[in-house]
């Protein structure tokens, strides 16, 4: 297992950590993009930002929204939570 530590002075193992995001296109929608102002396509896409240790992920750090427009690649992020109804 010496390739999952690394090796510093006197011997002690470090472990490796880090962070590894991921993307999943949730849906896509027809509408005028408020930057070019063409009736193109939108994805909304949900990034996930995870925690690793020793290349496991362990636990979710960030969750953005981000909506991409396919005719002039502009990108705009969307609220993670929605507002609570009165």
């Amino acid at each position: 297992m010496a390739w999952l530590c690394s090796r510093p002075r006197k011997g002690r193992l470090v472990p490796i950590w880090g962070f590894r995001a991921t993307s999943v296109v949730l849906t896509t929608a027809v509408y005028v993009c408020d930057r070019c102002g063409t009736n193109a396509a939108h994805r909304l896409t949900k990034r996930v930002r995870r925690f690793t240790l020793f290349f496991v992920p362990l636990f979710s750090v960030s969750t953005t929204y981000v909506d991409t427009c396919t005719a002039c690649a502009g990108t705009s992020k969307w609220p993670t939570r929605r507002p609570r109804p009165r």
